[in-house]
């Protein structure tokens, strides 16, 4: 945000859930802002049942922010987002807001309240404490705002791209939609492997990633690069929410479920790989709907997780991982 000029000199307009963490995440947005020379047009506190954005969105045209950040509860932001498009404000301009309100929440505010005093407690309570915030926003969002599954504004155009039939008469439908986020993610990870493996950030990156000792001797910024890998974590968060929400529909249980599958991915692939973890992405993904098609889709959800106990007996590093070593 600082390096890209959206900070210093600028009006941010903040739309904030009124409940318990959206007001510690406005604190600290306020406090981030004041430090760096910018400033809030308004920051409202929005009711969790709040579902009609008309009075907002008019007070947004009104002061002509440079940025409107939304911090709003489940499915209000699919709400907030398909009335700011219909309102004649361009959902891209949300959307982008979308990720760098993520950049801040998953990336600075994360990393500030929970990793860096947990982080010298050690692994485990750091990882507890992260399963325990996602229980509890999954858990306020289901129980302040709605259970119920919501539909999302897509960028692609609804519309279906053909059908392919087989000899047996049947087929399958392909969707701009489902195009789209191929093509999209590919560039995005095309992207990221670019970054980390021709900058000088992203190399800087690696070596804190591997010897953060050895890497701050040779005068990298430790700080900062593991700051940066939050930012990317919360930047990429957000455009896999947009991506895969307009498919899947808006509902608050959708992290924990594609979460744990591109969890197992990762494992199926190689974690130390980021090409294994796409293999693993592949595999599981072409498993998953050859099983729902071909045999029932009862058992498609057993799928990962019987690929996940198969790799770990036979393979443990993954299809495409390196087997690393540690002394002790």
């Amino acid at each position: 945000l600082l390096r890209d000029g959206m900070v210093k000199g600028k009006k941010w307009y903040s739309l904030t859930a009124d409940y318990a963490f959206g007001h510690d995440l406005l604190k600290v947005a306020k406090r981030f802002m004041t430090a760096n020379g910018g400033t809030f047009a308004a920051d409202e506190l929005v009711p969790t049942d709040v579902a009609d954005f008309s009075a907002f969105l008019l007070k947004i045209r009104n002061a002509k922010p440079d940025l409107v950040v939304s911090n709003l509860a489940g499915a209000q932001i699919g709400n907030f987002m398909k009335q700011y498009l219909e309102f004649g404000l361009p959902f891209p301009v949300a959307a982008l807001a979308a990720i760098l309100l993520s950049m801040l929440t998953l990336g600075v505010l994360f990393k500030t309240v929970i990793v860096d005093p947990l982080h010298k407690q050690g692994t485990l309570p750091l990882v507890i404490s992260t399963i325990g915030l996602a229980i509890l926003l999954r858990e306020g969002v289901k129980e302040f705002y709605s259970a119920e599954a919501q539909r999302f504004p897509s960028f692609f155009p609804d519309i279906n791209l053909g059908t392919a039939a087989n000899k047996g008469g049947s087929g399958f439908n392909v969707s701009a939609d489902q195009i789209g986020v191929l093509i999209v993610a590919t560039a995005t990870i095309l992207l990221l492997a670019w970054f980390l493996s021709s900058t000088k950030t992203g190399r800087q990156m690696q070596a804190t990633a591997q010897n953060p000792t050895v890497a701050r001797i040779l005068g990298v910024n430790v700080e900062r690069m593991v700051m940066y890998t939050f930012l990317i974590n919360g930047a990429l968060a957000a455009m896999a929410s947009l991506l895969i929400s307009p498919i899947y529909l808006a509902k608050f249980s959708s992290g924990e479920t594609l979460g744990l599958v591109a969890f197992v991915a990762a494992i199926v692939g190689g974690f130390n790989q980021v090409r294994g973890a796409i293999a693993g992405g592949f595999l599981i993904g072409i498993a998953d709907n050859l099983v729902a098609a071909y045999v029932s889709s009862t058992y498609r959800q057993a799928v990962p997780l019987a690929l996940l106990v198969l790799i770990i007996l036979v393979r443990p590093q993954g299809l495409l991982g390196r087997a690393e070593e540690r002394a002790v």
